[in-house]
């Protein structure tokens, strides 16, 4: 399980990155080479103190959540609109992700073809009506790791001690506990009572790496 370092808040925002993107892909290319281009600007500087104190918004918010012993990672992003998960293999290529959250109400549609609007909001027609309070600092935040007999990672994001989503190695998009039913963002999680609530998590827990940072 790993706790984010104090310091891993710090920004990192995808407007812009969409030099790689052809508005004439299907959406599903359109999203593969959406990761391609952020695992691109993800980069090893460590953050320091100062890093908060760079962000253009009071709303923007950038986590980064480290396992020792995979070297895979979890990046939490929040752009001002909407939040998302990055699950990052230990060359920082982007293996999976999910959408968390929208700020604000969701909208009706989303043009799925204009590149500008990347990473998208959800339509409203996935996302629950659950009361959801956006991601304010790192210290809100938990991973617990997992690895499977076939030696897939798993990692569960935890949020205020709730399990809030599941990001799996190779498989995308991950599920989000405010998706109403699967869709091209994120697929439903699905939770007894017992699992909802975060008590005694079991599997590998581990001390969180420092954040890092992409170049500004």
């Amino acid at each position: 399980m790993t706790r984010p370092d104090s310091r891993g808040e710090g920004r990192r925002t995808l407007e812009g990155h969409t030099d790689c993107i052809d508005p004439n892909e299907s959406l599903p290319e359109m999203l593969v080479l959406l990761t391609k281009c952020v695992s691109a600007k993800v980069s090893a500087h460590p953050c320091d103190g100062q890093e908060r104190s760079r962000l253009e918004k009071p709303e923007d918010f950038w986590a980064q959540l480290s396992d020792e012993g995979t070297g895979y990672s979890v990046i939490i992003e929040d752009d001002g609109a909407k939040g998302y998960a990055y699950l990052l293999d230990s060359e920082g290529g982007i293996v999976s992700d999910v959408w968390l959250y929208n700020r604000g109400p969701a909208p009706e549609a989303v043009d799925w073809s204009d590149p500008s609007k990347l990473p998208f909001s959800n339509p409203a027609e996935f996302v629950s009506n659950v009361d959801f309070r956006p991601i304010a600092s790192a210290s809100e935040l938990l991973v617990q790791w997992q690895q499977s007999a076939d030696r897939l990672i798993e990692a569960q994001l935890w949020v205020r001690g709730q399990l809030f989503a599941i990001l799996q190695q190779g498989v995308a998009p991950g599920r989000s506990r405010l998706a109403a039913k699967d869709g091209p963002l994120a697929r439903v999680l699905e939770l007894s009572q017992s699992e909802s609530e975060l008590i005694q998590p079991s599997g590998r827990q581990r001390c969180g790496q420092p954040s890092r940072l992409p170049p500004q």
